[in-house]
């Protein structure tokens, strides 16, 4: 790993870790942050490590994300896990450069909200 994708890893983890919890009105419940959204930023789903080019891309994509929450305008799909667990995809803009994101919540079976993806719309 290189020392670039080191520090940003490093200013995006700071970054989060200060984040608690950010209203979502599209959802009318706050979602969370919590661990898992954060390794998911370097991992996949199988905890295989991402790409360089994979994280790089979900890092710098990731301090667009609370203003995408609060300006969601549309949950775009859901879907409802054998477990109980359900993702949510919904669409928010970036109020910083009007970038649409794709950013994917996940409902545990508590009924917590909490972030575990993004990407761009367009994607």
């Amino acid at each position: 790993m290189n020392d670039d994708l080191k520090c940003i890893i490093y200013t995006t983890f700071e970054r989060y870790n200060k984040i608690e919890r950010i209203w979502c009105p599209i959802l009318h419940e706050y979602v969370y942050f919590g661990s898992r959204g954060r390794l998911h930023l370097i991992y996949k789903g199988n905890r295989k490590k991402r790409p360089s080019k994979e994280q790089l891309y979900k890092l710098k994509l990731f301090p667009m994300v609370p203003s995408a929450i609060r300006n969601a305008i549309a949950i775009k799909e859901v879907r409802c896990m054998s477990n109980g667990i359900e993702f949510f995809a919904i669409i928010g803009e970036s109020r910083q450069n009007k970038k649409k994101l794709r950013v994917i919540i996940r409902k545990t079976m508590n009924g917590r909200y909490n972030y575990h993806s993004v990407m761009l719309e367009n994607k």
